[in-house]
């Protein structure tokens, strides 16, 4: 598009500056969701902490952990996952798609196949 003359590089800095700006926001508000969430739940917080050590013992990570290390410790995952889900920092939540034989989600148990979406009840029988 430059080189056709459709933008110039004063477009290019500036779209990449909104670009910057607007993921810079999400990340806090993820990071600050899952922060408030292990806290909330130190049974999770330990559990993670867990894991990171389990990790970094057998020299699966190294400091600071990587995206690609990061990516292969399940629990992690998990949590970052169930935090977007929980509290999405985009207009796109999460879906999650309960099993057959259903799980059971914060003491609450999901025993129809379907799609759950933040907090609300599944087909009438959560």
């Amino acid at each position: 598009m430059k080189d056709a003359g459709k933008i110039d590089d004063w477009d290019i800095h500036t779209t990449i500056g909104a670009n910057i700006a607007a993921g810079s926001d999400t990340t806090a508000i993820t990071l600050s969701a899952i922060i408030y969430l292990l806290i909330k739940h130190p049974e999770t917080a330990t559990k993670l902490r867990e894991e990171i050590s389990a990790f970094a013992k057998l020299g699966k990570i190294s400091n600071p952990v990587t995206f690609q290390e990061g990516q292969k410790m399940p629990y992690l995952m998990a949590v970052i996952n169930e935090s977007l889900r929980i509290h999405p920092a985009t207009g796109q939540l999460m879906s999650r798609i309960v099993p057959q034989g259903g799980a059971v989600l914060s003491g609450t148990l999901l025993s129809c196949k379907g799609l759950v979406s933040r907090r609300e009840r599944c087909c009438g029988c959560g």
